[in-house]
C-alpha cells in the first residue's frame, strides 16, 4: 500500500535476508497526479459551447499553466499534483465578456 497521495510502485524489489545484517532498501513512489476539464458555455444557452476562451491556472499564487478551449468548448488540464488551483479567464470568446470571478478547482 502506498502512502496517501502517492501511487503504488510497480517495481519488484528482491531482498535476501542474511543472518543478522541490516540492509537498507530504498523504495520510491511517485505522487498521484490528476486533471480537470473545463467546458465553456453561453450563460443563457447552456447548449452553446464557446471556443477560444483562455484560462490561466495558478497554484499558491504562481502560474502553472495556460489553457484554451477548443471548438467543442472544452479543454483538459495537464497532469497536476493534488491540491487547490485557481482559474482566471484571461481571454473571453469573441463577443463575450471575461468572467469576473476566479474559479477554484481541487485536484
Amino acid at each position: 500500500k502506498a502512502p496517501e497521495g502517492y501511487e503504488l510502485t510497480k517495481q519488484v524489489i528482491h531482498v535476501t535476508v542474511d543472518g543478522e545484517k541490516v540492509i537498507d532498501v530504498k523504495v520510491t513512489n511517485s505522487k498521484s497526479l490528476g486533471q480537470f476539464e473545463i467546458v465553456k458555455v453561453d450563460a443563457e444557452d447552456k447548449t452553446k459551447v464557446l471556443s477560444d476562451a483562455e484560462f490561466e491556472v495558478y497554484k499558491d499564487g504562481k502560474k502553472v499553466d495556460t489553457l484554451r478551449t477548443d471548438k467543442t468548448g472544452k479543454v483538459i488540464s495537464t497532469k497536476l499534483e493534488p491540491g487547490t488551483y485557481t482559474l482566471k479567464e484571461t481571454k473571453a470568446p469573441q463577443g463575450y465578456k471575461l468572467l469576473k470571478e476566479e474559479i477554484e478547482v481541487v485536484v
